[in-house]
């Protein structure tokens, strides 16, 4: 009696322990599940800012922008150096309805 005692309670422990191992095994699945997916948003996140910085370092764009620069800054010089135009409206020339 007292052997098949030991054994259902040795049985019980090991039952117990074995849910135990599975939670344990379950709990960390998830838990690397959940990192995983971290991982694939900041992957997504740094392909993102990837693309923008080639979008604007490649040479094409480089010299667009540098060529638009250049041409305000012509653009801004020949301003500064012209005088002042006055706008005098001329006669029927107003658009107005008289």
């Amino acid at each position: 009696m007292l052997k098949i005692l030991v054994s259902l309670v040795s049985l019980f422990l090991v039952a117990v322990l074995v849910l135990a191992l599975r939670q344990e095994r379950m709990d960390l699945t998830s838990q690397s599940a959940k990192l995983f997916i971290k991982i694939n948003q900041r992957r997504h996140l740094l392909w993102g800012q990837q693309i923008k910085i080639s979008a604007g370092t490649n040479p094409i764009a480089i010299s667009k922008k540098l060529k638009a620069r250049a041409a305000a800054e012509a653009a801004q010089r020949a301003a500064a150096t012209m005088p002042a135009l006055i706008a005098v409206p001329v006669n029927g020339a107003t658009g107005g309805n008289q």
